[in-house]
């Protein structure tokens, strides 16, 4: 195999060159919030052949591969490469999307276990879908509101919330926060977040107050934030986690569908040698 060198990108402006470049490869759009959160705090390092870059990885704060890209021309020693970056830097897990076809595929040829982690969806409607509040109130947060939103937010997600007032307060800034009222009452909140990376996609979120749920409240939101979307010329995509199961109902029923996957897999500890030189017997089709 010929030599390959890890080094780690430290400009800034080279690593959103390279995340740019990325993205355009897939066969569809990520999700907004992994690309905002995680990859955002993730290393990236470079992949050099004679002191050329022929690609990059990206791990994440607990040594999970998030990311691997390779040029054609390396591509032939794609396995061997891999393996290299996993014995390297002792790497036990990645998390790769179906839309990434080449790191997804490579993980999978390396991986002991896989679970799936989240479901991405796409408009299916092309925003032919119209929504039907039956009598609530769909609009734009205002700014006098965000002490509400902010405890809204706070009572009704689930798990950790020290991220809720930042993400709130950005939120209603950049006018991308929307409420479902009955009368004075905040029901639901919907997000409408257009990628910074990936335009002209937005990424939607929905958050239904717990004594309202089950009642068709979340479809309604999501049918309203893709009219939004279809005002303002952005393409709607949204993702749940495999396990909530009433939120994957909630997005099929407003009209989205699910065709790819975020998968976590663990992977095997290879040796830092590889057999690629040894031709095992037999004939060569």
């Amino acid at each position: 195999m010929p030599r390959f060198a890890f080094k780690k990108m430290e400009t800034l402006r080279i690593i959103r060159e390279v995340r740019i470049a990325y993205l355009r490869t897939l066969v569809g759009p990520l999700d907004g919030m992994w690309e905002t959160t995680v990859i955002d705090s993730a290393a990236f390092w470079g992949i050099f052949l004679r002191g050329r870059r022929v690609g990059h990885f990206c791990l994440g704060t607990d040594r999970c591969m998030l990311r691997y890209y390779l040029i054609d021309a390396a591509r032939m020693s794609a396995d061997a490469v891999l393996r290299e970056i996993i014995a390297t830097f002792a790497i036990q897990h990645a998390v790769a999307c179906t839309v990434e076809p080449f790191y997804f595929s490579s993980c999978l040829d390396l991986q002991t276990e896989a679970v799936v982690q989240s479901y991405l969806f796409r408009d299916a409607t092309e925003g032919r879908s119209v929504s039907d509040p039956g009598g609530l109130k769909f609009r734009k947060v205002s700014e006098d509101e965000t002490t509400r939103l902010v405890a809204f937010y706070q009572t009704h997600i689930e798990g950790d919330t020290g991220w809720v007032r930042r993400f709130v307060l950005e939120r209603v800034k950049r006018g991308e926060l929307f409420g479902l009222y009955d009368d004075q009452s905040l029901l639901a909140t919907g997000e409408c977040i257009p990628s910074r990376l990936q335009p002209p996609y937005a990424d939607l979120g929905v958050l239904v107050a717990r004594p309202s749920r089950g009642k068709g409240l979340g479809s309604c939101v999501l049918m309203a934030l893709k009219e939004q979307c279809a005002r303002v010329g952005l393409t709607p995509i949204c993702s749940c986690s495999a396990g909530n199961h009433a939120s994957k109902r909630a997005i099929l029923k407003a009209g989205f569908v699910t065709e790819h996957r975020t998968v976590k897999m663990q992977l095997a500890n290879p040796s830092r040698r590889t057999n690629e030189s040894h031709t095992p017997p037999g004939p060569h089709r």
